[in-house]
Formats: C-alpha cells, sequence, structure tokens
C-alpha cells in the first residue's frame, strides 16, 4: 500500500490507500 503524508497548517491530513482501492483521508487537527 502506498502512503501519503501532507501536513497543512493548523491541523495534518493523512491520505491511506486501501485494497479496495478507495482512498480514506484522517484529519489530526495539530
Amino acid at each position: 500500500m502506498d502512503m501519503e503524508q501532507k501536513s497543512y497548517s493548523g491541523g495534518e491530513i493523512i491520505f491511506s490507500e486501501g485494497d479496495d482501492g478507495d482512498s480514506a483521508f484522517l484529519v489530526a487537527s495539530g
């Protein structure tokens, strides 16, 4: 699985690709 981590001002967004091919995103406020 390929994971891309991008940091944004005021929060962090992590994109993960599942086996189904769907992309799930998690938003963590930092």
